[in-house]
């Protein structure tokens, strides 16, 4: 288990029990700031716009949406305004 700065606004926190793991990742965008996330074979997701809002592959999240995530292997997300999004990938 263990909680890294990937960048200066990126943030993952990592579970890892003996089968099972859990990324849950803090992204803060910026407007016009995108990111790309890619799934492992067999993952899932979520995805919670916990402030501001973003373009999900193109499709705007306002503040509160959630989007399941199933059968996607790359996720784009750009921030629309100052966002704060928890995306969460899941076994």
């Amino acid at each position: 288990m263990g909680y890294q700065a990937v960048s200066s606004r990126v943030f993952a926190f990592i579970l890892e029990p003996s089968r099972h793991w859990l990324q849950i990742w803090i992204l803060l965008l910026k407007p016009g700031e995108e990111v790309v996330h890619r799934f492992a074979a067999g993952r899932h997701g979520w995805l919670q716009v916990a402030r501001g809002a973003v373009e999900l592959n193109g499709k705007p999240q306002a503040q509160g949406d959630g989007a399941a995530i199933g059968d996607e292997k790359e996720l784009s997300l750009k921030g629309r305004g100052d966002a704060e999004v928890l995306r969460f990938d899941l076994a």
